[in-house]
């Protein structure tokens, strides 16, 4: 049997951290209770490089 994983992952227009202007919607119980998760920074660039959480 293929194996599948299902990530329950918040949406923002530009994963861009934590804006008034795009904010996290969806995403679990965490952002929920946290109003924020990880994944806000997908795209923010670090050190010159960018990771996916």
């Amino acid at each position: 049997m293929t194996k599948i994983i299902l990530l329950n992952i918040g949406w923002m227009k530009y994963y861009q951290g934590r804006l008034d202007s795009d904010p996290i919607v969806g995403g679990g119980s965490h952002v929920a209770k946290h109003r924020y998760g990880h994944e806000i920074f997908n795209f923010l660039p670090w050190e010159g490089r960018m990771y996916g959480f």
